[in-house]
């Protein structure tokens, strides 16, 4: 999860959040339908794809360090 916030953070340019609505939107792996990555294509699919799922809420659905090598 920290991966996740942590490549949200570097790509959106935001803080996130300790506590608050986004962050329980983030942890309730709802991050997706923010808006908090950039709409004009600058991020691949691909890497974006990569953040949502290191942000899942469960642990065991969230990319290990080998699916995001394998990428």
């Amino acid at each position: 999860f920290s991966l996740g916030i942590l490549m949200l953070e570097v790509a959106s340019g935001l803080d996130m959040p300790h506590n608050g609505e986004v962050w329980l939107s983030l942890r309730n792996g709802e991050g997706s339908k923010l808006g908090l990555l950039p709409a004009n294509g600058i991020y691949s699919q691909e890497l974006q794809s990569i953040i949502w799922s290191c942000l899942e809420p469960l642990p065991s659905d969230r990319a290990t360090a080998a699916d995001i090598c394998s990428e």
